[in-house]
């Protein structure tokens, strides 16, 4: 059956929209048709507009590394084109990074453009306790930038150390000691207000307004050495530092210790006084603390003194305790010469006593003294009659007697003269009356003899030849009586 002329023939036909339509925003399309008859084909186009949508999306990732001051972190930066269109010159950007941007000359929809670069950790990064950072992504379609902020915490650690050092100087009472305290930021952060504080020294304290991690604030300060600190043996001293950041104050303290040495010395002075027997001497006995220490319970002794001892409670070193004391000199010492002494001291640091001695010598002055006192009893002795009447009478002259003196007895030891006592040829009489004693240093220098045999008692005349004997008549035979003992020489 021939078809009607007005019948349409109809194609239907698929396509598939390319990126360059979009890109292009639109689909130009050309149809045709053409028979037997009319050979020359009919067109008909049709354009399609496609409306553009450029769009750019843009991921700042976090970094990775160690986040501490001078640590490298790495970013990566990704541009992402979200629009429908190919985009041209996409450019990722940030100034933080090494390197701080990337271009990409074309993107297709849905295509990335990335950007890798590195950062430093700065201390202001971690004081801050973050870093932030923005990158940003633009192209020819999309003229304003497309930014993505990332922020990276880093967590505080704020610490401080502190370190008392021993000092120096000479560690002797009154010797000045330099002490120094080093107080170091050992956390993260830089931290604010540091005051390093020791209220033993002078100045006590010094403060860094600031202080970053690592560095350091330094207090340095003097202390005078005490005897308190040497009678411990050591120095105790703790000092401290705070922060804004800490609060709680870091301690370090250092003991220094000080040798002891106790010591004693005693001297023991010469007594005063006069060496005399019974006569009290006045020792005076000084132990002094020549070590470097307080010494307690110092004990100075000497036992033969009164009192024997005296205790100082405490004596501080160059202090002297003193123990005043006397003695009776006695026969003994000034016997021997000298009086010999020993004291001690000891005391609790020193339980060996220290002793000291003095010899006092004594000058000898050896002497002797004599009384001879007058005798005691009756000085008359009886005669033996024959001796008597044969030898001498009553009233002759003896020749033992003085001058004008008579003989009134004869003992055989002594000779009774005129009242007088005489000793057988002895210098002068002594009166019978007479109680006078010797002199106390008198020496007997005339012995008295023995009576000598009757062969050689014999009358003043008779040795006289018989011719030259003439008989004295009783008035011419008495001589004048004789001078008194004190008149005679």
């Amino acid at each position: 059956m021939q078809r009607s002329l007005r019948a349409p023939c109809t194609l239907t036909g698929t396509y598939v929209v390319q990126q360059s339509d979009v890109d292009a925003g639109k689909i130009d399309n050309t149809a045709s048709v053409a028979s037997t008859q009319v050979t020359t084909p009919v067109t008909d186009s049709v354009s399609t507009p496609i409306a553009a949508a450029p769009a750019l999306t843009l991921d700042k990732q976090a970094p990775t590394g160690s986040l501490t001051v001078g640590s490298t972190l790495t970013y990566t930066v990704v541009a992402t084109n979200a629009g429908n269109i190919t985009q041209s010159a996409v450019t990722v950007s940030d100034p933080m990074l090494t390197p701080g941007s990337t271009t990409c000359a074309t993107l297709a929809p849905g295509a990335t453009c990335t950007l890798t670069g590195t950062y430093v950790v700065q201390q202001s990064d971690v004081d801050a306790g973050k870093i932030d950072n923005t990158a940003s992504v633009a192209s020819t379609q999309v003229t304003t930038p497309v930014t993505d902020s990332v922020s990276t915490p880093i967590a505080a650690a704020p610490a401080l150390t502190l370190d008392k050092q021993a000092p120096t100087g000479s560690l002797t009472v009154g010797s000045t000691l330099t002490y120094t305290v080093v107080a170091t930021n050992a956390g993260n952060i830089t931290q604010s207000a540091v005051t390093v504080s020791d209220p033993m020294l002078t100045p006590g304290s010094t403060t860094c307004a600031t202080l970053a991690p690592g560095a350091t604030c330094t207090l340095t300060g003097t202390y005078v050495v005490q005897q308190s600190d040497v009678d411990a043996g050591k120095i105790d001293n703790t000092a401290s530092v705070a922060s804004t950041q800490v609060t709680t104050p870091v301690t370090d303290s250092v003991s220094t210790p000080i040798a002891a040495a106790p010591a004693l010395t005693l001297d023991k002075q010469a007594p005063t006084g006069s060496l005399t027997v019974g006569s009290t001497l006045t020792y005076t006995v000084v132990a002094t603390n020549a070590g470097n220490i307080t010494q307690s319970a110092v004990t100075v002794s000497d036992p033969m003194l009164t009192p024997g001892s005296t205790t100082c409670a405490t004596l501080a070193p160059g202090a002297t305790c003193t123990l005043t004391g006397t003695y009776v000199v006695q026969q003994s010492d000034v016997d021997a010469g000298k009086i010999d002494n020993t004291a001690s001291v000891a005391s609790t640091q020193v339980t060996t006593p220290v002793t000291d001695s003095v010899s006092t010598p004594i000058a000898a002055a050896p002497a002797l003294t004599l009384d001879k006192q007058a005798p005691t009893g009756s000085l008359h002795r009886r005669l033996d009659p024959d001796l008597h009447g044969r030898r001498h009478q009553r009233g002759q002259h003896h020749p033992e007697c003085g001058h004008g003196q008579r003989s009134h007895a004869h003992t055989g030891l002594d000779h009774l003269c005129n009242g007088s006592l005489r000793a057988p040829h002895a210098p002068s009489p002594v009166p019978m009356s007479s109680s006078r004693a010797m002199s106390t240093r008198a020496r007997l220098t005339t012995p008295l003899r023995s009576p000598r045999p009757r062969s050689q008692h014999r009358s003043p005349t008779a040795s006289r030849p018989r011719s030259q004997q003439r008989l004295r008549s009783p008035s011419t035979s008495r001589r004048p009586p004789a001078a008194s003992p004190s008149a005679r020489p």
